[in-house]
């Protein structure tokens, strides 16, 4: 398996979306030809003036992405999407939590493989607590949880 640039270019693509005027959101996207994220952006500010000016819709946000592909993708043996580990987590200088979902979990994230403890998260966890330092403002620092928080704290979690 490797990951590798979707589509025909170097995987940047171009989303928009705007309202017209019931406030109706339209969505377009575009393959971009750009061979790098500096292009790409620069590309980007060209473009959606030249676009806004065949719409009457107003423009809402727009971004561009590198997308990746697995270029060689085999279906898992085991776990499914609709069964989920639900973190629980404590944002920063609150007493407030939020919560993170991971769809088709591993089973070693668990506190057991079998058994009532298979269905609460071990939240001493290696690979989880790696992940949820993503979150963490004084750690790793690469991730917002929902309205720009961070965490500070797993406080539980629950298989779903």
């Amino acid at each position: 398996m490797a990951m590798v640039a979707m589509g025909n270019g170097s995987g940047y693509f171009l989303s928009w979306s705007g309202v017209d005027r019931n406030n109706d959101v339209a969505n377009k996207e575009w393959e971009m030809t750009a061979p790098d994220a500096a292009t790409a952006e620069a590309d980007a500010a060209i473009i959606i003036p030249q676009w806004e000016a065949l719409t009457q819709c107003v423009t809402t946000t727009y971004f561009v992405a590198l997308r990746m592909e697995n270029d060689a993708l085999v279906t898992p043996a085991a776990g499914e999407r609709q069964t989920k580990a639900v973190i629980t987590v404590r944002i920063d200088g609150s007493v407030e939590k939020a919560t993170i979902e991971i769809p088709a979990p591993e089973e070693t994230i668990f506190r057991a493989l079998v058994g009532d403890d298979n269905k609460i998260v071990d939240v001493t966890n290696i690979a989880l607590l790696a992940f949820v330092g993503n979150f963490n403002a004084s750690a790793a620092d690469k991730l917002f949880l929902s309205d720009g928080e961070h965490t500070d704290a797993i406080l539980r979690g629950r298989k779903r």
